[in-house]
Order: C-alpha cells, then structure tokens, then sequence
C-alpha cells in the first residue's frame, strides 16, 4: 500500500508538472474565475439554441443549424431545465416553462419512434426534477405542467414492457405503440435503467404502476444471471436467452449497476442494493485486470473477449468510493486523465496492449463521465489536485472544442472539429464543471441523488417499496388509465399479465410502423460513499452518507 501510495503522489507531481511547463494558463484561472467561465458559456450556448434551434432537438455548434432526433420536441431544453437553476437562472427558468407551455411542448402524441431508454434518462428525468424545482421554487403559473407532462410520457412507454419476459422493448412509437416487426433484443442498460425515474413518477403521480415495471424488468434480468454471476450486454425480451454473450461495465451495462444503487438507496429497496453488491464482488473477480482496467469476458465460459478502455468507463471510480477503495478511486481517474491529457479527449474506444488510438474510434463526443469522477472525488477529499485539473480541462474545451454556437466534438487522429453537439454537453459536462467550481451551490450541500443523466431529484426519506412492487396489495383498475383515443398496445407481439384487467379499458391495436433503430448514449453516474471503509452487508451500504452533495439519514 505505501508503494502504491508514493506511485499515486508521484503520478499527481508529473502531472502538475506537464500542466505548469506546457499549459500554465490553465492553472492561472483562479476558481471564482472558472467558475464564471463555465456558467457564461451555458449561458451563451443556451441563448444560441433558443435563438437557432429551438424547438428542435439539438444544436449544431459549427453552422448554428439544427437537428432534431425526436420530432423537434425541444429536447435540449427539457434536457437543462434543472441546469438553469444550478446555474442561477431562475428567470430563464420561468420563460421556458411559458415557451413550453405555448406550444404545448414536448408534444407525445407525434407519429415517432423513439428510444424509450433515451426518452427516460432525457425527457422523463428532466421533467420530473424541474416540477420538483418550480413547486421548491414556486414557479408562477406552473400548475404542474412538467409532472403532466412526465405522466403522459410514461403512460405512451409503458406499452414497451409488455414483453414475455417483462423485459421492455428498447424502442415504441408515441402515437401507435410497439410495432410487430420491432427488434426483440434489448441491452442490460437500456432495460434496466428506469426505476429512478419511474419511481419518482409513481411516488408523484401515487400510481405504482411505473416502479412496478421499472423493478419487475430488474428482476427478470437477475434471474438470467449465468452461474459465475454475469449478466451479459443484450438480451431476448421474447425468450430471456442472452443475444450477446459479453459482459463488461462499459457500452450496454454501465448505467444498470448505477441504477441498482441509486434506486436502492432512494426507495429503500433492499433487494436492489443487495444485487449491487452481488454485481460488485463478481465484477472484481471476473472484469478486473488490475486496479484500473477491465475487460469484456465471455458470460458462460468467463474467458476474455475484449481488452479496452470506453470513455463511458471513467464512471466507475464512484463504484470503488462506494466500496471504500478510495485510493483504487484515485488512482484510475489519474490513469484515465492521462490518456485525456494526451489527446485532448477522452475517445470512445482505446486500445490496451498496445495503448493506441482506433482511429474509427478515435472521436470526444464532450462526455461527461471522466469530469463527474473528478467532481465525486473532490467533493470527498477536497484535494485541491482535483480543482487543477478540471482547471485543465476546461482550459482543453475552451481552447480545442470552443465553437461558433457552442462546443464541437473532435476527432483525437486528425484533430478535425465534428458539427455535433449533444444535449448531454450542458446537462451534465458543464454542470459537473460548474459544481466542482462553486462549493456553495445549493446541491453540493442539499439531499439529492443524481440520475444517469445528472437530474437531480430530492432523496424520498421513507418509501413504501411494498406499495409500489407488489401490485396485490392495489387496485389494478387504479394502475393502468384509460389511454387516449390515439393509444393503443400491440396485442399481436407481445405478452401482459395484467391483460384480462386492461381489456376493460379498451386498448386499441397498433397499426404497423418501420422499426426504430438507435445507438445507445449511456451516460453519467454518481455514486452514495457510505461512512464504511469495507462492505458489512446492506445495512454498510444504507448508513449515514454526507458526500457527493447528498446527505441520506435513514431511520
């Protein structure tokens, strides 16, 4: 330990070294300084996209055009309206609820497929954390038009859970439902990543249908779990027989150990947190290759398959501050800042033995998660290293991914600028820069959890998680509402237990549609550090908490 220790310090020296003899303007940015600059260039992007894009999706930060990927539904909007409240707009704040509500924005009744994780971690997320803050806020003329909002949505998606399996589809369409010819293999992330959200919504609307759902999904992919206690990366929803035969905690996996935590924690779910910590000694005995790499094994034979790093993967120091491996923590978010450091960004793939970049690969789409592991760490340590380095960071963006209208991706082989901007840039790159930058902020002192695309909700202190998993003990006619007259369930393509209850509800069938089709966009993490420096069971990981901006106290 005290070699690894000096190794660790002798990392964090040559690295301060580097900064100072090659980029010494980033480190005379004082932190108020930073601070300012973060939240001025939200600002400008944020001014850019209302002025350019909106109602559309996303902003192109090269040309100052548009794109849209869900039917111009004002995602990037919806996306940041909790980011204009860290950021101090409050008045910004109560003019996009009036654009919103003027044109009846976002609009789920559109003829349009979408990608139901997606719609969850952006859409639902995003609305359910900015009705928690117009009713903190006392916003004017709000009327709960955001929880409204957020129940219409998940009512349009839970058609996707219909399945044999009670795995959800991974993608529906908003006006007519699952079509008949639509994939049937889902990912581990992608099916179970709903139930912060979902249970957020049941607790709101007091409809327990949607953490039922989200949790029954869960349990369902438990149960496939392989002898060695892998769960692979996709799934049949239609035979429960895993379509890949990799396990890994990057692409398709990473965001479901998040969720098992986090939503453990939030709904005093002990069975979830009890398959967090399952998930976390098989991980270690069958993923990890040392103290900072993992690898993709086969999920039946437990042999290697693939040997990289993903952008995607720089979450995972949360985990090990769970675990009370500080010092594991510290040393991958050093490893992982110096291959940042090296090309300016973090590629989506890089290749260990030989460390190289893949050039097909080789592209920093502005992701977050390197700069939320930082962010956690500080917050815990109040190591002044990690202050410099987001420093660095954000000098980095400013100086090789600065654009036009916003922030470029960039390709790290030919260092060409690429005209894409995601939402997830403000929503939670900047956020987490902003966060490090102003210790005062009312959520690095408040009680909340952070969902996996950094929405914030407020931690529920008691939950009945009987009340909302065991549906015995409800009234089914209370947990499925009369759908519209444009909804409708596709009876011929899948399996509902509860379909003899719905039929008296009067579900029209869905009339057939091309099937969507998306890559999936995992992003973020943040993680509860409990007082423990060892796992002592559930009750270890249930204790009293003070880190990450979340203060948890359970009776």
């Amino acid at each position: 330990m005290a070699k690894f220790m000096r190794g660790n310090l002798i990392l964090k020296l040559s690295i301060i070294l580097l900064i100072i003899l090659f980029q010494a303007e980033s480190i005379s940015i004082d932190t108020f300084r930073a601070k300012e600059i973060v939240r001025q260039e939200f600002k400008r992007i944020f001014e850019q996209y209302m002025d350019n894009a909106f109602p559309h999706d996303l902003l192109l930060p090269l040309n100052c055009k548009w794109k849209d990927l869900y039917g111009a539904n004002a995602m990037t909007l919806v996306d940041n309206l909790d980011s204009l409240i860290i950021f101090g707009e409050k008045a910004t704040f109560q003019n996009a609820l009036g654009r919103l509500k003027e044109l009846s924005l976002p609009n789920f009744k559109m003829d349009v497929h979408v990608n139901c994780f997606e719609s969850n971690i952006r859409f639902m997320g995003g609305l359910l954390s900015a009705h928690l803050q117009a009713k903190n806020l006392t916003i004017e003329n709000y009327s709960d038009y955001f929880l409204k909002k957020a129940e219409e949505l998940g009512t349009r998606l839970l058609p996707a859970f219909q399945t044999p399996t009670l795995i959800p589809f991974g993608s529906i369409n908003l006006l007519s439902g699952v079509d008949a010819d639509e994939s049937k293999r889902t990912s581990l992330a992608s099916a179970g990543t709903h139930t912060l959200e979902w249970g957020m919504l049941s607790k709101l609307t007091s409809n327990p249908i949607y953490y039922h759902k989200a949790r029954q999904a869960i349990d369902s992919l438990w149960k496939r779990k392989t002898k060695d206690g892998l769960l692979a990366k996709e799934i049949n929803i239609f035979t429960g027989i895993w379509s890949n035969d990799q396990a890994g905690i990057g692409i398709n996996s990473d965001s479901f150990y998040e969720y098992l935590l986090k939503s453990g924690v939030m709904y005093n779910d002990h069975g979830l947190l009890q398959m967090f910590q399952e998930s976390i000694k098989v991980i270690d005995q069958y993923l990890r290759v040392n103290r900072v790499w993992f690898r993709n094994v086969n999920v039946y034979k437990t042999n290697l398959q693939h040997f990289f790093f993903s952008s995607l993967m720089a979450f995972w120091p949360g985990v090990e501050l769970l675990s009370g491996r500080d010092k594991i923590a510290q040393d991958m978010v050093i490893h992982y800042y110096q291959i940042w450091r090296l090309y300016g960004g973090l590629p989506e793939i890089y290749q260990l033995y030989p460390n190289s970049l893949i050039e097909r690969y080789a592209i920093y789409y502005l992701r977050p998660e390197l700069i939320e592991s930082i962010y956690y760490l500080y917050l815990k340590n109040h190591d002044p290293w990690y202050v410099l380095i987001a420093k660095d960071i954000l000098y980095g963006l400013l100086k090789l991914n600065k654009a036009k209208c916003g922030f470029a991706s960039r390709h790290l082989y030919n260092h060409k600028s690429i005209n894409d901007m995601d939402s997830f840039f403000l929503s939670e790159t900047l956020k987490y820069l902003y966060l490090i930058f102003d210790q005062d902020n009312f959520i690095n002192k408040g009680n909340y959890i952070f969902t996996t695309e950094a929405h914030y909700l407020p931690v529920l202190p008691k939950f009945d998680t009987e009340k909302y998993f065991d549906l015995k003990k409800n009234n089914i006619s209370l947990l499925y509402k009369k759908p519209e007259n444009n909804s409708c369930i596709n009876k011929g393509s899948s399996f509902d237990p509860l379909e003899n209850e719905k039929k008296k509800l009067k579900w029209k069938r869905c009339k057939r549609n091309k099937p969507f089709r998306e890559k999936l966009s995992i992003m973020g993490l943040d993680f509860v550090e409990n007082k423990h420096s060892e796992y002592s069971g559930i009750n270890a990981l249930r204790g009293y908490s003070n880190n990450y901006g979340i203060k948890i106290n359970f009776s």
